[in-house]
């Protein structure tokens, strides 16, 4: 079975990681797309063709109005029916350290859970599917003791520029989230749901 794989281009080094992860199995192999080149070739695609969205855009979000929702959490979706899955992450108002401790560790074990399932079906032990985004915590904010108002405000934007690098790195560690658990819970069923419609 051919998958195509769409993803924005942030994330196009998971959609590789999940494409490679896919044409490692022997019945399967995958591209990955860009969003502009799905656009631009839509037309001519079957619509039985298999594709996996991977981060939101309009294309992905159109279908999220009509596949029903299959898991979520993190702040994570994922929705498939049929030959089309979308797998999304919203952008937190805010993040700790220990939510990146916490999504992180999870999606460590999700993917030793992976690792052990192909060991086990393969009878040896494989490279598989393993995310690469960066996973550290982020630094601290550095607070001089000081009343001075530019200290003051040179603070609080240390603490707002902080704040964003949390977020960013949590929102790349939910899509690491999302795809490794679709990869676990979620493929062989979107994959019998594919072959269903074939």
């Amino acid at each position: 079975m051919n998958f195509i794989i769409v993803a924005n281009e942030n994330f196009e080094h998971l959609g590789r990681t999940l494409a490679h992860s896919i044409s490692l199995q022997k019945s399967h192999c995958a591209s990955l797309w860009t969003v502009m080149h799905y656009k631009n070739n839509e037309a001519t695609l079957d619509g039985k063709q298999a594709v996996i969205f991977l981060g939101e855009n309009k294309v992905a979000s159109s279908y999220i109005s009509v596949l029903p929702e299959r898991f979520r959490g993190y702040g994570t979706r994922c929705f498939y029916e049929g030959a089309k899955a979308v797998l999304v992450a919203e952008v937190p108002d805010a993040v700790s350290n220990d939510d990146i401790d916490d999504i992180r560790r999870t999606v460590e074990r999700i993917i030793a859970d992976l690792h052990e399932r192909r060991a086990s079906v393969l009878g040896a032990s494989v490279n598989g599917f393993v995310c690469g985004a960066a996973l550290g915590a982020a630094a601290g904010v550095l607070v001089w003791p000081t009343v001075s108002i530019l200290v003051l405000l040179t603070d609080l934007f240390l603490r707002w520029i902080s704040a964003e690098r949390r977020k960013q790195i949590y929102h790349g560690i939910q899509h690491e989230y999302v795809l490794s658990r679709f990869l676990k819970d979620e493929f062989g069923s979107f994959v019998e749901g594919v072959e269903a419609i074939s």
